[in-house]
């Protein structure tokens, strides 16, 4: 009796709540008394976790980016050390959070520092990233007769924090040293890629055919958009490019509306 009252409960939760294999785990931890399945059924369990606060991303002009990178790092540098060096500094920001703050005393007695350990410590993570490419920050007449272990140090430390001034990357203080805004982590939406889902396959693959290029001459109004899940990234409104998209997705929606009809008349009988 208390067996088919379970399962009826649980079925009428399935019913309203679609989670059926969280239903089917908590049921088999009932049935046969094991609660490690009932500890992965609450591990596996939606939680809610607060969004703390994100500043966008650097809203400079690519003419002051230019300038800057042009008069402080050599012709050489490729695009990829560069942008390895931006998103180094906007995926720091608690550090570069403690560095401003060490370099902006408030307490009576601190000393101020034009340049911190914290800064430092980036430069030679940077250093040890970049291998011998680290020579590319630096112009050829900055760079010193003996490189030593630390001799690159303090001059890039000093280009990241004028890099991170210029992008203005640095919590807000006042005149009296006091901190107004705290440096937020920094937001990726502005930047996030355009995706579209297309073929694989670049000529056709059709026994009938030859291997003609892939041509696209769908109306815009008929591409559908969908979801895409890229890892645990969520693009939404994603064009799906694909053969026969337009008899494929129309066809998905009426499965779907016909199991929420039936799930509807179910509910109802009960």
């Amino acid at each position: 009796m208390y067996l088919c009252l379970i399962l009826f409960t649980l079925y009428l939760y399935s019913v309203f709540f679609e989670n059926f294999c969280f239903i089917l785990l908590l049921a088999l931890s009932f049935l046969t008394g094991n609660c490690s399945i009932l500890l992965g059924l609450l591990l596996c369990l939606p939680t809610v976790a607060a969004i703390p606060d994100q500043h966008s991303f650097p809203d400079i002009t690519f003419k002051v980016f230019n300038e800057f990178v042009t008069q402080n790092f050599s012709s050489q540098v490729s695009l990829a050390t560069v942008l390895l060096v931006l998103f180094t500094l906007t995926e720091n920001t608690d550090l570069l959070n403690l560095h401003s703050w060490q370099i902006n005393p408030h307490v009576q007695g601190e000393k101020k520092q034009t340049m911190s350990g914290w800064m430092k410590a980036l430069a030679r993570a940077l250093e040890e990233r970049l291998g011998s490419n680290v020579k590319t920050l630096m112009k050829h007449k900055e760079l010193p007769k003996l490189l030593s272990d630390d001799a690159l140090t303090n001059p890039i430390a000093t280009k990241l924090d004028t890099m991170a001034n210029v992008l203005k990357l640095m919590p807000v203080f006042s005149k009296s040293g006091r901190l107004k805004n705290k440096l937020a982590t920094i937001s990726q939406h502005e930047i996030a890629a355009v995706y579209i889902i297309c073929q694989a396959s670049m000529e056709c693959e059709d026994i009938n055919c030859k291997p003609f290029a892939l041509a696209q001459d769908t109306r815009s109004r008929d591409i559908p958009k969908v979801t895409l899940i890229k890892g645990t990234t969520i693009y939404k409104k994603v064009l799906f490019y694909q053969e026969n998209a337009a008899i494929v997705m129309p066809t998905i929606m009426l499965i779907m509306k016909a199991l929420i009809k039936h799930q509807a008349e179910e509910t109802k009988f009960i």
